[in-house]
């Protein structure tokens, strides 16, 4: 796996942080829906036989997940802002015509703020030729007042590995708070690389 300069030196901020974890900065999680209550609609463009959605959700501590769907999949991201952000990130990156599950886990630091959210995104994976549905957990990173104010940190293939919400945390807990959003390239926990731990230590 080859990595940027600026990915190589989050992963040295990363390591040495695990050095100075404890229990007493113990992370949990709470929940919010996506449903009729929670969200409402933006914009509805027609294109053709085109259409494309936006929408937001209210989320936590302020923040909205702001929502964009076509006929390929959805668009996403994070914002304290009223406005759709213009830094959007495809949900299907790791496949094709997916769409996100109906609840977001947010991840709260030792203050009770949120710090990242990991939400199930479902797509097709047309690798062996026929359409296999994938189940993927994406780990963002939320950046209050920031340029941009989220971004993904990686993807845990949750078809191919078994402990695959423990990794996704994991991602979320010692990830998110070090990365640098300008121009990260997600990480990616799958068969091949099945932990957060052997991520990081491929890179040290």
């Amino acid at each position: 796996m080859s990595v940027s300069y600026k990915t190589a030196a989050a992963f040295a901020v990363i390591w040495g942080a695990f050095s100075l974890a404890s229990a007493a900065n113990a992370q949990e999680s709470t929940y919010t829906q996506l449903n009729e209550e929670t969200c409402e609609s933006l914009y509805i463009h027609e294109e053709g036989s085109s259409t494309q959605i936006g929408s937001r959700c209210a989320g936590q501590d302020g923040w909205w997940l702001y929502r964009q769907a076509d006929d390929h999949g959805e668009w996403t991201a994070y914002s304290q802002g009223d406005a759709m952000p213009e830094d959007l990130q495809y949900g299907g990156y790791t496949g094709n015509f997916g769409n996100y599950h109906t609840v977001v886990e947010w991840r709260r630091d030792d203050a009770g703020q949120a710090f990242a959210t990991i939400h199930r995104y479902y797509s097709m994976d047309f690798g062996s030729g026929e359409p296999v549905r994938q189940s993927v957990l994406v780990v963002t990173a939320l950046r209050p007042d920031g340029e941009p104010e989220s971004c993904h940190v990686g993807y845990v293939m949750a078809s191919q590995i078994e402990d695959a919400n423990v990794q996704a945390r994991l991602m979320a807990d010692e990830m998110a708070p070090h990365i640098d959003c300008e121009g990260h390239r997600p990480f990616r926990i799958d068969a091949e690389i099945p932990s957060v731990y052997q991520l990081i230590s491929l890179q040290h």
